[in-house]
């Protein structure tokens, strides 16, 4: 993996225990979720930030690591 992917993973990662973050504190509860829009705004928010992430890695790790770009990423 070369540095650049690196960061960008280590970014990927960030945002994601960022969306942790959030759901312990809001809860994982649907019914929560839809009920505050800051929970909903700062989900959003992270979902943005990984999927912009997500576009600045290489073809090159793309294809030695294509099962982290399918569902896997997104679950």
């Amino acid at each position: 993996m070369n540095e650049k992917d690196k960061k960008t993973v280590e970014s990927i990662i960030f945002y994601c225990n960022r969306m942790q973050a959030h759901v312990d504190r809001f809860g994982d509860d649907k019914g929560i979720y839809l009920s505050d829009i800051q929970f909903q705004d700062a989900c959003s928010s992270v979902i943005i930030n990984i999927g912009e992430f997500v576009g600045r890695l290489s073809d090159e790790f793309k294809s030695e690591y294509p099962d982290i770009l399918g569902a896997r990423l997104f679950v």
